[in-house]
């Protein structure tokens, strides 16, 4: 157990070290350092069958409906007694939990040690069912499935980096009786494409109440596509003591992430034409491509640093509490809890292409250089540190009634700084080659005496904007409070409402409920939820301010909102569950090639979806339909059915001369969405938009694979895209990004209690 402790320590320092290589560089230390959803797939999330969206398969259902919260303590599986901080099942050998939206109660997750699942090494397949991202495993992404995106982060980019990164909010609490230690393998293609997973999990208690673990995470795609590369690399501490008066929970995350850009393939339908292999293709952008892996000029670095700290005190109890629940006398509990947050995430966009050319040449991609024509160098930054408060006050009687309230009050101070390298050659060197607008009052770049090539805007103060350098302080003050309440096993509810009354979001607010009950139909347990919301939103900073090299607006939008209603029926033993969800917005955000703009009519988006498992003999065939339709494609276009499927067979071998057995599933998977006009990709922002001009979809993506579980080791083998080149080449997740051709891919975890 030792030697996989000191392992894990020397990966950790190793991915620290180049760390403290950049202390002598200033310009990374102010605008890069620090600072993703690895989703690290953490010891929760569990097979891809048994997703927690899915209420008849969850033990909580705190996020049934995108974008929506439930409090532990009422929304919980109703078979199974609710769980709080001082209730953690220590019966068990293994127990894990997330913390609800305050980072405060417990809810319940499953341990992943399953085999169903285990061959979907890409963790945003495990989560999501169709996405459009540029191929590489860890590469930036956006969801296909409109109500399960989460654009939360006033970080543009963030958003489409945030699953792959480990962070406060995707933290998975350990309580084990006996050390647990996870490590993971995945393995894919020749060196040249190489994609490379590495994982280490442990967690350990101390003594019965206090646990705490760490989880090292090193990821590598070479990509089959000229200079397309990604590199992550994360690390998370973390720890909580769960007592009877006093329970706590903190962590520590730092994140490395790098993505080599190619800006995509030049020629759209070029897998109609024939090439010995992908890497002879065309891209937008350039590189050293005499090597191997390919060296590109273009990238993307994020580094990401957060701490969490949330301690919740038990001030006093009223009333006693017997116990046998049945007959627990009435009894009121109030808590305070404090909740501390503090983060920093930057970007640096480099593009050392435009040095390799005449400072006349435009790049590609971007309709304007506004600051350096010679070499891009951008850098956005975020600090953020989070302060909130917390007083529960709940109430049972009898142990069939829990009903209870919260108020909180928070304070969030943020400061944002970007950065784009000045271009001294050409002012010092090249004076003659800036060419001022009088009547425009800009500035521009030009070649021989008129052609214009560059332009050079000016702030309001008429000041070239040469070298921004800009840096924001903003603070905001913010009160939420809620309801909520369980009576007997029938009926579950909560209500929230969250005002902002001071700072940069003053005005912003949010009303939501949510309703849960289950009926027994024919001696069959079915369950029913219902959610609504109402949201006044404050864009966020950068879709008002923006300064890059590419890109520079200052906006002044005003707010927008949305109505949200959802339902969903589920049958537990049926396996099935239908959902509905729909959204009314007003004045609705969106980007385009150049800036962000405004819709000023209202804009409705509907989705139906519907999910059945089938069980026969040993077989079993999982089933995902979903249907979307947007009122306005122009403005959002979705592709309008989506279709999962995943066939396989499960055998245990068992062997009667060892007493040994062998569990193993043979089966296929099948991804599909139909035609829609997709996403491009901005590199320079790491954002997606609606292009509204080339047609993708249509395209069925299909995985052969084999799982093996041997006691506590699994191992899996798979065809990823074994349909490649059957019959059709024109795969595209995104606009100019091709999915991979066929690949196999291999993977091993080993989990070890001792």
């Amino acid at each position: 157990m030792h030697k996989y402790i000191l392992s894990s320590f020397i990966i950790c320092w190793c991915f620290a070290n180049p760390l403290l290589s950049q202390e002598n560089n200033p310009v990374i230390n102010e605008h890069l350092m620090h600072d993703s959803v690895s989703t690290i797939v953490s010891p929760a999330d569990t097979n891809y069958n048994t997703q927690s969206d899915s209420i008849y398969k969850s033990t909580s259902i705190d996020t049934l409906a995108s974008g929506s919260y439930a409090r532990n303590e009422v929304l919980s599986n109703f078979n199974a007694p609710v769980k709080t901080g001082k209730e953690i099942d220590t019966s068990a050998v293994i127990y894990g939990w997330v913390l609800d939206r305050n980072f405060i109660l417990p809810e319940k997750t499953d341990i992943d040690t399953n085999l169903p699942g285990f061959h979907v090494d890409n963790s945003l397949f495990k989560k999501y069912k169709s996405v459009s991202y540029l191929g590489n495993t860890g590469s930036a992404y956006i969801n296909n499935i409109f109500f399960e995106r989460s654009f939360s982060e006033d970080l543009l980019f963030l958003n489409s980096y945030k699953h792959f990164l480990s962070t406060f909010d995707n933290t998975v609490y350990i309580n084990t009786r006996k050390p647990f230690t996870r490590l993971n393998y995945y393995n894919a293609g020749p060196k040249r494409d190489k994609f490379e997973d590495i994982e280490i999990f442990h967690s350990q208690n101390i003594n019965r109440k206090f646990n705490f673990g760490f989880n090292v995470r090193v990821l590598s795609d070479r990509g089959q596509y000229k200079y397309l590369d990604v590199k992550n690399r994360t690390f998370k501490t973390f720890a909580s003591y769960s007592g009877n008066v006093y329970n706590m929970h903190a962590n520590f995350n730092l994140n490395r992430y790098q993505s080599s850009e190619n800006g995509g393939i030049i020629d759209s339908v070029y897998l109609n034409q024939e090439r010995e292999y992908t890497k002879a293709y065309d891209v937008n952008f350039k590189g050293v491509d005499n090597r191997s892996p390919n060296v590109a000029y273009v990238t993307n670095k994020i580094r990401y640093i957060d701490a969490m700290v949330s301690q919740r005190v038990k001030l006093f109890t009223i009333g006693k509490s017997d116990s046998d629940s049945l007959k627990a006398s009435n009894i009121a509990e109030p808590m305070l809890s404090h909740i501390f947050i503090a983060r920093r995430t930057s970007k640096l966009y480099d593009d050392i292409s435009l040095s390799k050319a005449d400072y006349n040449a435009v790049s590609p991609l971007y309709a304007y250089t506004f600051v350096n024509p010679v070499k891009t160098y951008d850098s956005i930054a975020e600090s953020r540190i989070t302060n909130k408060l917390q007083l529960d006050f709940k109430t049972r009687f009898r142990g069939k009634v829990t009903v209870g309230v919260f108020a909180n009050i928070n304070h969030d101070y943020i400061h944002y700084s970007y950065y784009s390298l000045p271009d001294s050659t050409i002012y010092t060197a090249k004076p003659g080659v800036i060419k001022t607008d009088t009547v425009n009052n800009a500035f521009y770049y030009v070649k021989g005496a008129d052609t214009l090539m560059y332009k050079l805007f000016t702030d309001r103060n008429n000041n070239i904007i040469t070298s921004v350098d800009n840096s924001r302080n903003l603070s905001n003050m913010y009160i939420s409070g809620g309801i909520y309440g369980k009576f007997w096993t029938y009926f579950q509810s909560q209500f929230t409402a969250t005002v902002y009354f001071s700072g940069y979001k003053a005005g912003q607010s949010q009303i939501d409920g949510e309703m849960l009950t289950q009926l027994n139909v024919m001696s069959k347990p079915y369950r029913f939820l219902i959610k609504g919301s109402i949201e006044n939103i404050v864009p966020s900073y950068q879709l008002n301010n923006y300064y890059s090299n590419n890109y520079i607006w200052e906006q002044d939008f005003g707010n927008y909102s949305r109505v949200n209603l959802s339902s969903k029926i589920a049958s537990p033993s049926k396996k099935f569950e239908l959902s509905a969800n729909y959204s009314l917005f007003s004045n609705y955000f969106y980007l385009t090639d150049s800036l962000p703009r405004e819709y000023t009519q209202p804009l409705s988006i509907l989705c139906l979806a519907g999910e059945k498992e089938f069980k026969f003999w040993k077989f079993s065939s999982l089933n995902k339909i979903i249907y979307q339709v947007s009122e306005n494609n122009d403005i959002v276009e979705l592709p309008a059915f989506i279709y999962y499927h995943s066939t396989y067979i499960d055998h245990t071998w068992r062997f009667k001369v060892t007493g040994g057995t062998i569990q193993t599933m043979l089966g296929f998977d099948v991804w599909y969405n139909s035609y829609f006009r997709g996403y491009s990709y901005i590199p320079a922002m790491s954002v997606f938009y609606q292009a509204n001009s080339e047609t993708i979809g249509g395209y069925p993506y299909i995985d052969f694979w084999l799982n093996v579980k041997l006691k506590r080791t699994r191992f899996f083998a798979k065809y990823e895209h074994a349909n490649s080149n059957w019959y059709r080449k024109d795969y595209y997740h995104a606009i100019s990004y091709p999915a991979k051709q066929r690949i196999f891919k291999f993977g091993i975890s080993w989990t070890f209690y001792d």
